[in-house]
């Protein structure tokens, strides 16, 4: 793909989740408490972060999904629910770009937690249609916002085989076209692609060869489509980069370090996405402990939610592993890198919604 069409690409992808998320937040303020859609609401004396500048008191009013007022002149409408925002912050939608949707009940508890919109990076084809058929017919409400790739592109017996949905895997190149174009008619959003012999884990199993990475590439922008891959050690993500990939599902999870790595992928126009908690993980669990004790976050976790941090890996990583890869991210950040928070919930020491305040944190 033509590199400025490539990096409209990207851009769009990532404008249409901002977009999303903002709206799915002032879709659920407005319908929350069993109000009408589309009623004005008026806020008063909030703290107001619009993504880009903090404005310490205003007020805030906004009906029929859009906001319509802001700033200490703006009136009360007729009819509007007033809210007190004294002492409190308004801000868009969060939104966690890796997750793995199960139930349409993760969709729920993400947002409990302010996650207005999920990127999922692999679920069954059938679950991701009747999630997006549920968002076009109206029927989300309560839900956050998703997309998602359905189906990952791995090699037989390789990482996403194991975990008993059916996979159409890939043996070679001459696969890679076919494969794309029964995601698009699917209905995915996106390509996800796994480039992962184990070593970063200190054992073996299959994964796709470079030439197949590439042709998947290939065949995913022919089609119009990102191309994100889930590439587990520094040579899978700089091989991974060098084929024109768009973004990364994770940052190594091998130790490696490379003081170029940020320029090569400012270089190549990509997005990353750390997830740092989960890398994290493999190591220790401090930040799943954090997170589950928080004050402000503990009161809405369900048993399942607490569960869930306070499972470990059947295997325990160096936690320089995790070193290598917090390290990465300022130098993603001085290269002009858009890094995207994500969690990886449900895997072990996550939870969704509230493992992206968790995130958030590590990477600040």
């Amino acid at each position: 793909m033509p590199e400025r069409s490539r990096t409209a690409v990207v851009s769009i992808f990532l404008f249409i989740l901002l977009a999303a998320a903002s709206a799915l937040m002032i879709f659920q303020e407005a319908t929350a408490g069993g109000r009408a859609e589309g009623g004005p609401v008026f806020i008063r004396n909030v703290r107001l972060f619009d993504g880009e500048r903090i404005v310490q008191k205003t007020n805030v009013v906004f009906a029929g999904g859009r906001v319509t007022a802001t700033g200490p002149e703006a009136a009360v409408p007729t009819g509007a629910e007033v809210i007190d925002g004294t002492g409190k912050t308004l801000l868009p939608g969060l939104i966690d770009a890796h997750v793995h949707i199960i139930t349409a009940e993760a969709l729920s508890q993400s947002l409990v937690f302010g996650v207005t919109a999920v990127i999922d990076m692999f679920t069954s084809a059938d679950l991701m249609k009747a999630l997006k058929a549920d968002q076009a017919a109206g029927r989300a409400a309560g839900r956050a916002f998703f997309v998602s790739p359905g189906i990952l592109a791995t090699a037989p017996g390789g990482h996403g085989t194991q975990f008993g949905i059916p996979i159409p895997t890939l043996r070679g190149p001459a696969d890679a076209r076919g494969f794309v174009d029964d995601r698009v008619a699917d209905g995915s959003d996106f390509i996800k692609i796994i480039l992962d012999d184990g070593s970063a884990y200190s054992f073996s199993r299959p994964t796709l060869d470079m030439a197949t990475v590439s042709a998947l590439i290939a065949a995913a922008h022919a089609r119009g489509k990102v191309a994100v891959i889930h590439a587990a050690t520094l040579q899978n993500c700089r091989d991974s980069l060098n084929a024109g990939v768009d973004g990364l599902a994770h940052l190594f999870f091998d130790g490696g370090t490379d003081p170029e790595f940020g320029r090569l992928a400012a270089r190549k126009k990509a997005f990353v996405i750390p997830t740092l908690s989960v890398i994290q993980g493999l190591g220790d669990q401090a930040m799943a402990i954090a997170v589950a004790k928080d004050p402000h976050l503990s009161p809405y976790l369900k048993s399942a939610d607490i569960q869930g941090l306070r499972r470990s890996f059947g295997f325990r990583m160096d936690p320089s592993s995790y070193g290598a890869a917090a390290a990465a991210v300022p130098l993603l950040k001085k290269a002009g890198v858009p890094i995207l928070a994500g969690t990886d919930a449900p895997n072990p020491g996550t939870a969704y919604g509230a493992s992206l305040h968790g995130e958030l944190s590590l990477l600040v």
